[in-house]
């Protein structure tokens, strides 16, 4: 369904199931799977684009605070999600 909706942009699966094989924090939230809004966090490594339609966006180097906080928590991070063009 995402093929109609493009709601789901970038996809980490791989990386969040070698995450969770690794040992994630322990806590009510471990290995709970998630999704971040592109336009709210980001996550070192993930492409952050806004909305835009180009194909190459910034790649951040960093996960901001809120994203290491939910890392923290033991959340499985699997992919981000669209952001309206131009919002």
């Amino acid at each position: 369904m995402n093929a109609d909706i493009n709601g789901v942009i970038a996809q980490f699966g791989d990386r969040a199931r070698s995450e969770i094989a690794a040992g994630l924090p322990s806590g009510l939230l471990t290995g709970v799977p998630f999704l971040i809004k592109e336009c709210m966090l980001m996550m070192k490594g993930a492409p952050y684009r806004l909305g835009c339609r180009l194909p190459d966006g910034f790649t951040s180097p960093n996960d901001t605070e809120p994203m290491i906080r939910f890392r923290n928590a033991g959340l499985a991070t699997f992919g981000t999600t669209s952001t309206p063009e131009m919002t």
